[in-house]
């Protein structure tokens, strides 16, 4: 994000694992330096891969636990699969 002046204010950093899952996030400081990192750990696949659990930890601490959950269904031409999912 970069303030009125055109300089960067605040920002984050990313990491993925190989099939795409955020693993890592960073808040940084306009100096790129770190205020707080998320670490995501995923738990609790379903038969197509797909996480229904997930604990977030901000600086080391739980902060947030999202649980999904994922409906499948075949759209009209039963040829594609369509996912419903409903964070709980």
């Amino acid at each position: 994000m970069y303030g009125s002046d055109g300089n960067l204010a605040f920002g984050y950093r990313f990491k993925f694992d190989n099939s795409g899952q955020r693993l890592e996030s960073e808040y940084l400081r306009e100096d790129s330096t770190a205020v707080g990192t998320n670490i995501y750990k995923y738990s609790d696949f379903d038969k197509k891969g797909n996480w229904r659990k997930c604990v977030t930890f901000y600086n080391g601490n739980i902060y947030m636990i999202t649980t999904l959950r994922i409906e499948y269904y075949l759209n009209a031409d039963m040829k594609r699969i369509i996912i419903n999912a409903l964070i709980i």
